[in-house]
């Protein structure tokens, strides 16, 4: 494509789908306030974050500046934050 992202969830992070799925798995650490759930969430994590990175190289080899630029002006993960 000849731009890549800037609207929609695109505009705010690269992986919006795993944004959500962060967000989601939350739910349950929060919604019981019990701190043993910080594990498989930090496990949950630490999963999303080498799977976005790996899906980040093959892009950076598929499209090149264009998406290097993107990357430059949006958030991996959090919108606004990483």
């Amino acid at each position: 494509p000849s731009d890549y992202g800037g609207d929609g969830p695109l505009g705010l992070v690269r992986n919006p789908h795993y944004c959500g799925t962060m967000l989601a798995a939350a739910a349950p650490v929060i919604a019981t306030a019990e701190p043993f759930l910080l594990v498989p969430y930090s496990d949950c994590l630490v999963a999303l974050r080498v799977r976005a990175e790996q899906e980040e190289r093959r892009l950076h080899q598929q499209l090149g500046p264009v998406y290097a630029e993107y990357c430059n002006e949006v958030k991996r993960l959090i919108p606004f934050l990483w």
